[in-house]
């Protein structure tokens, strides 16, 4: 192809290319040009000074824009919040409203439209008020009959009329606080005295010296931000329950009102004159304080209770479940945690006693007995016991001068470090005289309270609480052979194709291969309930220097047959125990310590014998 061909047809596809752009871009300045000249308005938002929303049968919202973007109430009360962000949607949208269609001007028989009696009646001002009334929908249910300045014309009933449609319930602020997305950093709540508790309490013969409105004592909690940890700083300084107050917080923070009342005649009607209680807050943007009054149950609970904010006349009503989050007493928010941090980020634990100290400590991430040098200690009876730490709750909290020193020195006490922080913190446990139900406790946060007896004696752990209580853990497959005595007679079996054959003493069989399976079966899992110090010079006390049976195994795995048989060690069973004579004491050659362990074993032991046979 000659080099002009070319060019040429170069410049008819760059044509062809520019015609197409400035075609499409022509479609659009079109499209544009026909949506500008369907705009009803040429004005920004923000030049609009009053907006006044009547549906038909609902009451009017009337507001006026004192600076940009920010409305205030002027009917039906002006201590109505504005929920701004609404109102300047509805601006908006105004400001873009569109004419779809004019319809034929003499057509004046406005009732055929639906707008004699308009479903909404839109006035707004800019220089002078001016206003749209809305009538029916069209038949194609598309769009919405409209009238203004005499013209009746169509709006698009989704993207014009919803947006401009809005109830004065969906224009006010109903929230209970300013801004629900700042976290609250302070919140207080006091009971007030009622003519009804006043009224009560004379019934029952008392008096509380209170006047009618007076404030029971208040609680407050604040945190630092809206991450850090509550603490109560009334009443009394103490760390907060942290999961209590956080569901309390989040009521009120995302709580709303409903059922406004705009022009209560007297708020006695409502229980809130004088309130029932009173809840401040301070959110982390503002200083500025936000009360909330609590009065009575609505005539149907299900609505919930009576409220009003501070600076309004409007009564509403609130959830009842906020009530059952309100604090009780004085205490209810505190942490009632003897232990009030985490477990995860602990690092050391300390179980002392006037004789005795056990060390617990963490080392890349795994728990030991740092104190003491037992082989068997498990990880498991450590963390369920620094779960137990976690669970345990105060009964009470002492508001007396009753100190450590008065109280002498404790029972036991336990120590710890914790990840992060600089000081360890200190838990302390005394007994209280002629009490069996509780002891005085110190709370790992500095305070004196009281305790279950039971669930502190709960943490007053030994050794033996952090010890394996597994004796025997085999398959019964891999048992070679295995030697005991009974009763001062021995016995000794081994396995020969899967048969047992008793070897001591001569001349005997079993009757039932079952037998010495059962045997074998309860030792494979054998545990001890509970563990004792040994002590040498006790040895008679538990049956040990005359035992009731004694059991060795010896193993060895079929899949490994070059591997060297396994002993597992001597079982040796003593005396029954005198206080549950259910259980037998007994030691193993392999651990420290002696275990109780259930009288089962030995009734399996003596069954299987008695149905020996001669051969």
């Amino acid at each position: 192809m000659k080099f002009r061909n070319t060019l040429l047809l170069g410049l008819a596809l760059i044509l062809l290319c520019g015609g197409y752009v400035y075609t499409q871009k022509r479609n659009v300045d079109i499209k544009e040009e026909r949506q500008a000249a369907k705009r009803l308005f040429d004005f920004e938002p923000t030049a609009i000074k009053e907006m006044r929303i009547q549906r038909l049968g609902e009451p009017v919202s009337y507001a006026e824009q004192r600076e940009p973007g920010v409305w205030a109430f002027i009917e039906p009360d002006p201590s109505v919040r504005a929920l701004q962000v609404l109102w300047n949607r509805v601006a908006d949208r105004l400001s873009k409203l569109e004419n779809q269609r004019t319809l034929n001007q003499d057509q004046k028989d406005l009732a055929i439209y639906g707008l004699e009696e308009p479903v909404l009646e839109f006035t707004f001002t800019l220089d002078k008020p001016r206003t749209l009334k809305f009538g029916k929908l069209e038949p194609t249910q598309v769009n919405r009959y409209a009238l203004m300045d005499g013209m009746i014309f169509l709006v698009d009933e989704k993207t014009a009329f919803f947006e401009l449609n809005r109830s004065l319930f969906e224009l006010r602020h109903r929230y209970l606080v300013n801004d629900r997305n700042s976290p609250l950093r302070s919140l207080e709540f006091a009971r007030i005295w009622t003519q009804g508790m006043a009224d009560q309490a004379a019934e029952e013969g008392q008096d509380s010296g209170m006047e009618i409105g007076e404030e029971s004592t208040p609680v407050t909690i604040e945190r630092e931000n809206g991450e850090a940890p509550w603490k109560m700083t009334s009443p009394v300084p103490a760390y907060g329950d942290q999961d209590a107050i956080k569901l309390l917080v989040d009521e009120i923070q995302f709580g709303f009102g409903e059922n406004h009342i705009d022009h209560p005649a007297d708020l006695r009607d409502y229980g809130l004159e004088p309130p029932a209680a009173r809840i401040t807050v301070v959110d982390s943007n503002s200083d500025t304080p936000q009360t909330i009054f609590l009065g009575d149950y609505n005539e149907d609970e299900r609505l919930g209770v009576y409220a009003r904010r501070e600076g309004e006349s409007a009564v509403f009503t609130i959830t009842p479940h906020l009530l059952t989050l309100l604090p009780i007493t004085t205490s209810s928010l505190r942490d009632r945690h003897l232990f009030t941090q985490s477990v995860s980020e602990l690092e050391s634990l300390s179980i002392e006693y006037e004789d005795d100290k056990l060390v617990l400590s963490r080392d890349d991430g795994i728990w030991s007995l740092s104190s003491h040098d037992y082989t068997d200690i498990q990880e498991l009876a450590i963390s369920n016991y620094l779960a137990l730490l976690k669970q345990i709750e105060m009964t009470g909290f002492t508001q007396d001068t009753t100190t450590e020193l008065v109280l002498g020195t404790p029972e036991f006490t336990i120590t710890g470090k914790a990840a992060g922080k600089e000081s360890p913190f200190t838990l302390k446990f005394w007994s209280i005289e002629d009490d069996d139900e509780y002891m005085y406790a110190l709370q790992d946060t500095g305070d004196l309270g009281l305790l279950a007896r039971q669930q502190a004696l709960a943490l007053k752990a030994t050794t033996n609480n952090f010890r394996s209580r597994e004796l025997y853990s085999f398959n019964p497959n891999h048992v070679v052979n295995f030697r005991f005595t009974l009763d001062g007679t021995e016995y000794y079996t081994d396995n020969v194709h899967n048969l047992w054959l008793l070897r001591e003493p001569e001349g005997y069989a079993f009757s039932n291969q079952s037998d010495p399976k059962s045997m074998l079966q309860i030792l494979s899992s054998l545990k001890g309930m509970s563990i004792l110090e040994e002590n040498t010079a006790l040895q008679g006390l538990f049956g040990f220097d005359a035992p009731v049976l004694s059991v060795a195994l010896i193993l060895k795995d079929p899949a490994n047959p070059d591997a060297e048989p396994e002993n597992l060690g001597i079982l040796t069973v003593g005396k029954a125990d005198a206080e549950d004579p259910g259980y037998r004491f007994a030691t193993i050659s392999t651990r420290e310590g002696v275990f109780r362990i259930p009288q089962d074993l030995l009734d399996i032991f003596r069954d299987g014998i008695r149905g020996l046979r001669k051969v």
